[in-house]
């Protein structure tokens, strides 16, 4: 398939894989901090507040870092 012809350059499957990994680990800790929130509190108020205060800096940076990527070459980002 196409789509993985990339993943047979070392380099570049090397970064994915560890990106891949990296991401899972993110999840992981938002659902074990989610967890952990509602099981000290029983408030299922509580555990999306954590929820939603854990993914706003997320949705601030993309904002930010797209901006910044925008203002360069595609052909450099």
């Amino acid at each position: 398939m196409k789509i993985f012809h990339a993943l047979k350059h070392r380099e570049f499957a090397l970064i994915w894989g560890g990106q891949t990994i990296s991401r899972l680990g993110d999840s992981l800790y938002q659902i074990a901090l989610a967890w952990w929130v509602l099981e000290k509190t029983g408030s299922a108020t509580a555990m999306g507040t954590v929820l939603m205060l854990t993914t706003i800096p997320l949705f601030l940076f993309l904002l930010i870092g797209g901006a910044i990527a925008d203002r360069f070459s595609r052909l450099r980002v």
